[in-house]
């Protein structure tokens, strides 16, 4: 009896399982979900880096009250990249704060946001500072007894206004000769210089005298820095004679 019962139980159980099968591929259950919104991702505003120089200051991080905080002394001739809207062709709104404090002194400055490759960080740079969309180079001349002239137009009948020594670094700007205008502006670059008591100067220098060379750079760079510590009173020795075994040395590799 028990074992009649056993197999009963078994067989109602399979017909029970076989009665829910059916009903559930007959009469299918069909779940309603609600629409969720489409979240379109958006670029940075400021999402393009556009290579540029900087040729004098300092650089800062925006602190949590919206102020500068000094960083340190930049490299005159470093390359980096500023923040852009667009393309440098399609004329950009670059990443700009106004009036910024700065924490050293409460002045109030325009500072521009780059991201320098060296350090691989983001800064702040003073607006005086940099020169957006341009290269970094050096003036040599190459024939003894020639020297370059920075001119107000790129016109070969114009007088230079001003000489520029070997290895001044300059930044040359990116930018289509006009040759509408001027027949001969291929034979020049545009380019702008600072200087300690003139300040910015913007120009054009004759091609032949730019080496865009990063070698030369460095040695602009290193041999600026050496002269800058020879002006200081109580200077380090050992970082100026760092400083000059520096520049021999790659004085040496590019003139070997």
């Amino acid at each position: 009896m028990k074992k009649g019962f056993a197999v009963m139980t078994v067989l109602a159980l399979a017909v029970l399982f076989v009665g829910c099968k059916k009903s559930e591929s007959t009469s299918p259950v069909v779940t309603q979900e609600s629409a969720s919104p489409v979240v379109q991702e958006t670029a940075p505003k400021y999402s393009v880096l556009v290579d540029s120089v900087l040729l004098d200051g300092s650089y800062w991080t925006l602190n949590d009250e919206g102020k500068m905080d000094w960083v340190q002394y930049l490299v005159p001739g470093v390359s980096v990249q500023a923040y852009a809207t667009a393309d440098p062709l399609l004329n950009p709104e670059y990443e700009m704060i106004k009036d910024a404090i700065r924490t050293t002194d409460g002045a109030k400055r325009n500072f521009y946001h780059v991201y320098c490759p060296e350090m691989r960080e983001d800064y702040w740079v003073q607006e005086y500072s940099i020169v957006l969309n341009a290269y970094p180079a050096v003036i040599y001349c190459e024939e003894d007894g020639k020297v370059a002239s920075l001119y107000k137009t790129p016109d070969l009948a114009a007088t230079g206004n001003r000489n520029l020594d070997d290895f001044t670094i300059v930044a040359c700007i990116n930018e289509e000769p006009d040759t509408l205008t001027y027949d001969h502006a291929d034979k020049f670059s545009h380019v702008q210089i600072y200087d300690k008591k003139d300040g910015t100067i913007t120009g054009y220098v004759r091609n032949s005298f730019i080496n865009t060379e990063e070698v030369m750079v460095s040695y602009a760079q290193m041999d600026n820095k050496r002269k800058d510590k020879e002006q200081v009173k109580n200077y380090d020795v050992a970082v100026l004679e760092e400083l000059y075994d520096s520049c021999g040395a790659l004085a040496n590799y590019m003139w070997r």
